[in-house]
């Protein structure tokens, strides 16, 4: 339990991106190479979870309840079928970590979207799945998994960039830390999100 509490109440700060998930358009740019995005996002994050409505569970002996904040940055490449595979380097900070706790920690990966959505307002969604290895500062050689994320996208045709933020309502995320001793715990979140990025050129079948 003592391995628990230290994990989880000083620097529980691993966070993945959402990458663009932009509509095709003939003037898109071409993706060979990774089309680059920007992501800054906040989330409250509780090893109780958090009911359909996002109100508390209750917080098990020996968990927590965090606020963290994100940058992410990375490039975003489309697959033949329209999904995604968003590459991403994240630096995390948490708030609520106390003396001699570390309160950064810096994590790469990768995300799988689901196919583009187009909304009824123009805008674009993908569900994500991310996974990935802390490299840096808490939790070092960790790895993580990361569900139920998701990103919407608002395309802005003229200037050929989009605005990422989250779905609406926002959705709560399930991620499992793994580390490198085999101990791993999970636990839940709801984030805030703003990032921008060019628009995605689908690849032909």
């Amino acid at each position: 339990m003592k391995r628990l509490v230290f994990s989880l109440s000083l620097a529980l700060v691993v966070s993945l991106v959402y990458p663009v998930a932009a509509r095709a358009d003939s003037n898109d740019k071409d993706v060979s190479q990774g089309v680059p995005f920007e992501n800054t996002q906040t989330c409250v994050q509780s090893s109780g979870g958090f009911n359909p409505d996002f109100s508390l569970r209750p917080i098990p002996p020996g968990g927590f309840l965090n606020h963290i904040t994100t940058q992410a940055n990375g490039f975003t490449f489309a697959n033949p079928d329209g999904t995604r595979l968003n590459t991403f380097r994240v630096v995390a900070i948490n708030h609520n970590t106390l003396p001699p706790g570390n309160p950064i920690t810096v994590s790469e990966g990768t995300c799988d979207t689901g196919p583009v959505e187009t909304l009824p307002d123009g805008s674009t969604h993908v569900n994500l799945i991310c996974t990935g290895t802390i490299t840096a500062g808490n939790l070092k050689n960790s790895t993580f998994v990361v569900t139920g994320g998701g990103s919407v996208s608002l395309v802005d045709e003229k200037a050929q960039i989009t605005f990422n933020t989250n779905p609406y309502p926002p959705v709560i995320e399930t991620e499992t830390i793994t580390e490198p001793n085999g101990f791993s715990f999970t636990f839940q979140r709801v984030c805030t999100k703003a990032g921008a990025a060019q628009l995605v050129k689908d690849r032909p079948e």
